[in-house]
């Protein structure tokens, strides 16, 4: 039965959940229809998480029908009108996740029933509420607009010939909605255009942009719309680094007035734009995006219901390690650990902190946490093993180094969840990484290695997409640096012992 989309949306539920939707179903003024109920109830008792069923179809059809023969097309239609159901359900969660949105429903009901007393005592309501929201999202002015139509229709009923001020905050609300969301998700086109090379025509967008940037007027000039408006600048000028400078200040001064949700997004484009100027030499931008990590630490916008993505976990630390602060690092590990969620928590602590240990160079640390942590998660085993082989390395431990390297090949080889063009890179990090072995065993041996060094760097530069080439890169200069300076004390010492001209 793995095939029906219905259990994998049932799989999908929570408890919680589960229990809500067996009342939902068994509501009469949903449905009348027993056999659905009973089905459900089949399913749950038998749809383990995470595994197949307990039963196949021909049993189930036999519970749900004792005296029938097995029917797999009427087993289907009851299968299709339960899906029904939960289609429903989850749309009526999701129709829950907006309060305001059953507001304007109700007002749109008054107005069309003529209820006059009952629309105006909910038409004040909402307008209240709407007035006393604290965190906007880009939803509110939509609400807005919805709103001032639906007072606008009801003027409209009462055939008054009197100027009705709802129909100028229609217009306004829904220009305002139009112009956030277009913003937005031209910015999201632009910074797939950075990460996907993703080829999107952003229309209407050069019509707009000079009357944006220039003669926006006053009243539209909300946080949403400046904010979105420089992550569009930033996105679009990169090279003009004054657009994040101004974003972030933007970000910093606005952030307590917006959903806690938008706020997150926009902060990611921040954060890309550090990531993109990083990656491009720039270095001063790794203590700009600490700041903007610390800043929605500090003001708790980072986290959802409370809890922190292993992904900025694991990024905030990274970010801390690279700018050298490490007590700070330890501290955050330490606080944040529980913020993460649990299917993650060991998994990026152990790894956090075993890269805390390797940048304060107490390699047997690290070594030891991670030949103790059994990584479950593929990308966490397979950063570990990079933190592992950077160890290895620091405490020249060759022949351990060795063992690794054929160890992380044949992992590399083995699973399947691994991409063919990461295998590639994985690969090829490795192949380097034993050359430089080579390199430092013949180091002592050999006077004349340079050249083999200057053409194991040129290897790495023509190598696309190689991981951890930076780290490459800083330990052939490193063997380089140390060849040159062990050929210059042997220049030295073979001319003072040289004998002198008479």
């Amino acid at each position: 039965m793995k095939n029906y989309k219905l259990l994998a949306a049932l799989n999908s539920l929570s408890s919680r959940e589960c229990q809500d939707f067996r009342r939902y179903v068994r509501s009469p003024f949903f449905t009348r229809n027993i056999t659905v109920s009973r089905l459900l109830d089949i399913l749950l008792e038998n749809l383990p998480k995470d595994s197949e069923p307990t039963m196949d179809e021909n049993q189930v059809f036999q519970t749900l029908f004792p005296d029938k023969t097995f029917h797999k097309q009427r087993l289907r239609e009851a299968f299709a009108d339960l899906f029904s159901l939960l289609k429903s359900y989850l749309a009526y969660q999701e129709y829950q996740q907006n309060p305001y949105q059953e507001e304007v429903y109700a007002l749109a009901q008054f107005r069309k029933r003529q209820l006059n007393k009952a629309f105006g005592t909910q038409l004040h309501s909402l307008s209240r509420q709407l007035d006393q929201v604290q965190e906007i999202s880009s939803d509110y002015y939509k609400i807005r607009s919805d709103m001032a139509l639906e007072a606008n229709g009801f003027y409209g009923q009462q055939q008054v010939r009197v100027f009705d001020h709802n129909l100028q905050q229609r217009a306004d609300s829904f220009d305002l909605y139009y112009l956030i969301i277009k913003l937005r998700e031209s910015c999201e086109m632009l910074n797939r255009k950075h990460v996907m090379n993703a080829d999107y025509e952003l229309h209407l967008l050069p019509e707009l942009e000079d009357w944006i940037q220039h003669r926006l007027p006053e009243a539209m000039q909300v946080p949403s719309v400046l904010i979105y408006r420089q992550i569009y600048l930033s996105l679009k000028h990169g090279d003009q680094q004054e657009h994040f400078a101004k974003l972030a200040e933007l970000l910093e001064s606005h952030q307590a007035e917006l959903d806690q949700e938008e706020v997150r997004a926009m902060y990611k484009y921040a954060q890309n734009y550090c990531i993109r100027q990083i990656n491009q030499g720039n270095s001063r931008y790794l203590n700009r995006l600490f700041d903007l990590y610390n800043n929605q630490l500090n003001n708790s916008r980072i986290f959802t219901n409370g809890m922190l993505s292993h992904t900025d976990y694991k990024n905030i630390a990274t970010v801390g390690l690279r700018i050298h602060a490490y007590e700070w690092v330890h501290t955050f590990l330490e606080t944040y650990r529980e913020s993460v969620s649990p299917a993650f928590r060991m998994n990026v602590y152990n790894y956090c902190m075993a890269s805390l240990y390797l940048e304060k160079a107490a390699y047997a640390q690290t070594i030891r946490l991670l030949q103790q942590v059994n990584f479950t998660d593929i990308h966490y085993r397979i950063s570990a093993q990079y933190l592992l082989l950077k160890a290895y390395y620091e405490t020249e431990d060759w022949d351990g180094l060795e063992y690794l390297i054929k160890a992380f090949v044949n992992y590399v080889r083995r699973t399947k969840e691994i991409s063919p063009h990461n295998r590639t890179n994985h690969k090829n990090f490795l192949r380097i990484l034993k050359k430089l072995i080579r390199l430092n065993e013949r180091y002592g041996k050999e006077r004349h290695i340079q050249q083999a060094i200057k053409d194991l760097q040129a290897q790495i530069e023509d190598l696309p997409q190689i991981p951890h080439d930076q780290w490459l890169r800083e330990k052939v200069d490193q063997l380089l640096r140390t060849t040159h300076t062990n050929q210059v004390r042997l220049t030295d010492s073979d001319i003072a012992q040289s004998p002198e001209e008479e």
